[in-house]
């Protein structure tokens, strides 16, 4: 039964709350990396929301209002994320914000959040301390155990004694690294776990040479690349074949984003690296390419769930941001990028590996046949 009294106080909440605008639309701020390096996650994420935008527009908008999104590129960096969340917040006061993509932007933008009590929702942006009990940053992407779980179960599976982790000083890789030795060191088997040596760099180190020279004498068998895409990856991959030196190489799903290896495969022959599973029905994923005209990536699905999972929350709890956020944690949303479930702490809920192996074989990404697959 229509409850008078009630639809009379939400609308009220609603003319009085920041992202109504007075000319009857529902404004939501998006922060994703539109140039700069972190353009091939942010562009696939953004297309995503810019079609759950239409679609919600198309289907009568947000109790009744279109929806309106008020873009900010951070051109791949931190300051720039910074700014452009604070001018969404307090300028343009929007209702919510969805981005930033990955967790180097992530990892400024979640503080803000909380402080200005304004929900962020990241559609691939997480690292362990980003959330806080009844904060208001929400992450769409799993934990980094996630990820490394496949990776990790094809190094047990080959008994490699030892392994030698290069890794950039970096929010996401060093994510990926935690999860790594916590997955190897939590095996049953000690005796299947290789061991493990660290060896960190600052961003933007480009020389190798003496590293390399160094694990050849030792005559390391295996190597893991955790080092950054578009600067400290490739100067390694080229120095290590000018060196000869040519171990079991792993590394992860940057090396698809890498500039410079795309362009010439060749320098990662023979490397084993994880990539993840691009969610959504076969229906998303062609609406995505007529859309986008571009393929979805592992963040795309999850940035349109995100505005589906803002749409619920405002129609059922206002506009106000603390209900806003209180609305998503108490939800679940079976949506494109599967069901989707906070914990109190704004954290995704997970069950399994999101991630199938390739190897660069003769210049070609191939899926390893005897890795684990997601049919």
């Amino acid at each position: 039964m229509w409850n008078f009294p009630r639809f009379f106080v939400l609308c009220c909440m609603l003319l009085a709350s920041p992202g109504f605008a007075a000319d009857n639309r529902v404004k939501v701020g998006a922060i994703f990396s539109l140039s700069g390096w972190g353009a091939e996650g942010g562009a696939a994420e953004y297309d995503a929301l810019r079609l759950a935008v239409e679609d919600i527009n198309q289907s009568g908008g947000i109790l009744g209002k279109p929806v309106v999104l008020i873009t900010e590129d951070n051109r791949s960096e931190l300051r720039d994320s910074t700014t452009a969340f604070k001018k969404l917040v307090t300028v343009d006061r929007v209702s919510a914000v969805i981005g930033p993509n990955w967790a180097e932007f992530a990892e400024v933008i979640a503080p803000l959040s909380h402080s200005m009590k304004a929900v962020a929702i990241s559609p691939s942006g997480y690292k362990p301390d980003l959330f806080k009990p009844q904060g208001y940053f929400f992450s769409m992407f799993p934990p980094p155990e996630s990820a490394t779980r496949s990776i990790v179960d094809y190094i047990l599976r080959l008994k490699i004694s030892s392994l030698t982790i290069l890794v950039s000083e970096n929010a996401y890789l060093l994510g990926l690294l935690e999860a790594l030795k916590k997955q190897l060191q939590q095996e049953s088997d000690a005796k299947a776990a290789p061991r493990l040596e660290v060896l960190r760099f600052n961003p933007g180190h480009q020389d190798y040479r003496s590293t390399i020279a160094k694990l050849k004498k030792e005559r390391v068998g295996a190597v893991m690349l955790l080092l950054l895409l578009n600067s400290d990856l490739a100067p390694y991959l080229r120095q290590a074949q000018d060196l000869a030196f040519a171990p079991l190489t792993f590394t992860s799903n940057d090396i698809v984003y890498d500039e410079v290896v795309t362009k010439d495969r060749s320098l990662a022959e023979g490397v084993i690296f994880f990539e993840y599973f691009a969610p959504g029905s076969a229906t998303f994923t062609q609406r995505f390419r007529k859309f986008a005209h571009r393929e979805p990536n592992f963040g795309s699905a999850k940035a349109y769930d995100a505005l589906m999972i803002l749409k619920r929350a405002i129609e059922e709890c206002g506009l106000d941001s603390e209900q806003i956020a209180r609305c998503i944690r108490k939800d679940q949303y079976d949506g494109e990028s599967g069901l989707v479930q906070f914990d109190r702490l704004g954290r995704i809920r997970w069950k399994e590996s999101n991630t199938y192996l390739l190897q660069v074989q003769q210049g070609v990404f191939k899926p390893l046949s005897h890795a684990p697959t997601k049919e």
